[in-house]
């Protein structure tokens, strides 16, 4: 599946909803972790360095927890995170997505 069927699919069942994409990546050398957010519809590109003795789990739910903040202070009544780390949303929980 390339990125257009991914999102027309999500645009089709998710119509209205403002997307978005979340991720973090962890570098060796020199050792540095850092975390992004895309919202396209909003014009939205946030990035930054995280503590390098931060693991990636930890970086994706640092950008996860951004994106909910910018979610908040926008406004934003209908929205979704995308994001590739099943991990770091089982580690949220259930009852802190509410």
């Amino acid at each position: 599946m390339n990125h257009s069927d991914f999102n027309n699919i999500l645009n089709s069942r998710f119509p209205l909803y403002t997307h978005f994409y979340t991720d973090a990546s962890v570098s060796k050398q020199p050792n540095s972790v850092g975390f992004g957010i895309y919202a396209p519809s909003l014009s939205l590109k946030i990035s930054g360095e995280l503590p390098d003795h931060w693991s990636i789990c930890t970086g994706e739910k640092y950008a996860i927890g951004r994106a909910v903040e910018e979610m908040k202070e926008r406004r934003v009544k209908l929205s979704i995170i995308i994001t590739e780390s099943l991990s770091a949303i089982n580690k949220l929980g259930n009852d802190c997505l509410d």
